[in-house]
């Protein structure tokens, strides 16, 4: 079973894997030799409540740019997927880095939590 600790990589994760969420017959195939007989959506934070380690990595993050966390910015992010996400912090905080480079550099950080 593989656990993600952030909910738009998980939703990514899953439309990437299935290549759409709207086809859901794929979950009868198997994936790395191992049959899926469910899928769990937690997207609300039912079983993992991931917004408040999400906000205490965003801050350790943007502290390394001499940034801190905007609410206001951060409201408008929810429900966002990951991408989305991603472009818009880099864009609302100026950050001298891509989008990519953020992605590449922050989820690191939910697996060390």
């Amino acid at each position: 079973m593989r656990i993600f600790h952030n909910k738009q990589y998980c939703i990514a994760h899953f439309c990437s894997t299935f290549n759409t969420i709207n086809n859901l017959s794929h979950l009868t195939n198997t994936m790395n030799g191992h049959r899926i007989s469910a899928v769990i959506f937690d997207l609300d934070g039912t079983l993992l409540n991931t917004e408040l380690v999400t906000q205490e990595i965003l801050k350790e993050f943007l502290a390394r740019y001499g940034k801190v966390v905007d609410l206001e910015k951060e409201k408008k992010r929810f429900g966002m997927i990951h991408h989305e996400s991603a472009i818009a912090t880099v864009k609302d905080y100026d950050l001298p880095i891509t989008p990519q480079q953020y992605s590449e550099s922050i989820m690191p950080m939910y697996y060390e939590k």
